[in-house]
């Protein structure tokens, strides 16, 4: 028989623990989503990141998420633009906001768990998440492939297609790979609104 106060006291013991771990990524939400707001609604300076980027007041931005794409417990903010289809991520770093443009390809149907769907062609897709990786060149966002189909030829011409999970861990075939697409499909899709000042003011300044 269970012992109804040993068990309490051991969900009041985790819960003790967890709140301040809960609370630290709030303190660290808060601060991001106002950095956020600064940029988007008062004009505040912007930090690029690699590539030409516009300055905000230049971008055609129709739609905005807050998703944690990293996991590291704060959401970025993905701008998404109109005249391109292309996706402008914010994210929090070093006191200051920083700017990453990424591709309409490379971030299809963006989930509420920042997983997303890629694709370099027919036979060349997958399903990822970003990660903030550390280069010579400085902090830069690449893909981390939860389940990806790379085609090349041989010498003869013929196409050949292997197919990886877990960021080329683990090899497996088709219908694994169609079954990780299936999964990923499944998945809630992230919450976008409408680019408004009053749906920034609402979710960053709440």
């Amino acid at each position: 028989m269970v012992n109804i106060r040993k068990l309490l006291a051991v969900v009041l013991a985790m819960l003790l623990l967890t709140l301040p771990v809960l609370a630290e990524e709030a303190e660290r939400q808060a601060a991001a989503n106002e950095a956020y707001a600064g940029v988007l609604l008062d004009g505040a300076a912007i930090t690029p990141g690699e590539g030409d980027m516009h300055m905000p007041a230049d971008w055609n931005v129709v739609r905005f998420a807050l998703v944690d794409l990293n996991e590291d417990g704060v959401d970025e903010c993905i701008l998404e633009l109109a005249e391109y289809e292309a996706f402008i991520i914010l994210f929090a770093y070093n006191d200051g906001v920083w700017a990453w443009e990424w591709s309409y390809r490379g971030m299809n149907k963006l989930k509420d768990d920042g997983t997303f769907s890629f694709s370099s062609g027919a036979l060349d897709n997958g399903v990822g998440q970003l990660t903030l990786r550390a280069t010579a060149e400085g902090d830069q966002w690449g893909i981390l492939p939860l389940a990806e189909s790379i085609s090349c030829q041989d010498e003869a011409g013929n196409v050949i297609v292997t197919y990886w999970l877990d960021g080329g861990a683990e090899s497996t075939d088709e219908a694994g790979f169609l079954a990780a697409l299936e999964a990923q499909d499944a998945k809630l899709d992230a919450l976008w609104y409408d680019y408004t000042p009053e749906n920034l003011q609402m979710l960053l300044r709440h």
